[in-house]
């Protein structure tokens, strides 16, 4: 039947992560993303959110109206954002193998579902050492259109600030805890999303 294909399938994917980690060092780490502001947002944008999606997970930040006019537009975000994730490497390197996850402004002048302004990628493995002592990074993401460059069109600038440690093994680390812990993080607007995309 198609649900033992599809569960072959599962299993199948399962086996081959845990063959590709095989003598690999493994390292988990909470991260903490402070999305700053989004500017060169366009004139027929009112309201914008920012999402973080790593490993088929989705974290959305609250809606926040866009200011200024011209080359000055921009949403001033303040959200923080939370997610824990398991680093792997080498023995013999002192550096992780990469672990992309996305960036994407979401225009929310509508009520419907929202479209993607742009979209960036921030690689996970950029913020962390080895002895998981905590770092902090400050960014500035130009993010790509999802579609063809309007000429004229200012390119959309997210600043964010990173950081990582640790992660507590005492504590839940589940994702989908972590982001629900962030005063930041508007429920709604995660349940507007996946209304979105049904």
């Amino acid at each position: 039947s198609s649900a033992r294909r599809r569960a072959r399938r599962v299993l199948l994917l399962h086996i081959m992560r845990a063959l590709k980690h095989v003598g690999r060092l493994t390292t988990k780490l909470d991260y903490v993303l402070l999305v700053c502001d989004v500017r060169g947002l366009p004139e027929s944008c009112s309201s914008v959110a920012v999402c973080w999606e790593r490993g088929g997970k989705i974290f959305t930040t609250r809606t926040i109206r866009v200011e200024g006019v011209g080359p000055e537009r921009m949403a001033r975000m303040n959200a923080k954002l939370k997610l824990t994730a398991t680093l792997y490497r080498s023995p013999r390197k002192t550096t992780f193998d990469p672990k992309p996850s996305t960036l994407r402004v979401l225009n929310r002048s509508s009520s419907g579902s929202a479209a993607v302004l742009g979209q960036g990628e921030l690689d996970l493995a950029g913020v962390a050492s080895i002895d998981g002592v905590g770092r902090t990074q400050v960014r500035q993401l130009k993010l790509d259109p999802p579609g063809k460059v309007i000429q004229g069109a200012l390119p959309i600038t997210l600043q964010i600030s990173i950081s990582s440690k640790l992660a507590d093994e005492d504590e839940n680390t589940s994702t989908a805890d972590s982001v629900s812990q962030a005063s930041e993080i508007e429920d709604a607007s995660n349940r507007d999303s996946k209304r979105g995309g049904a």
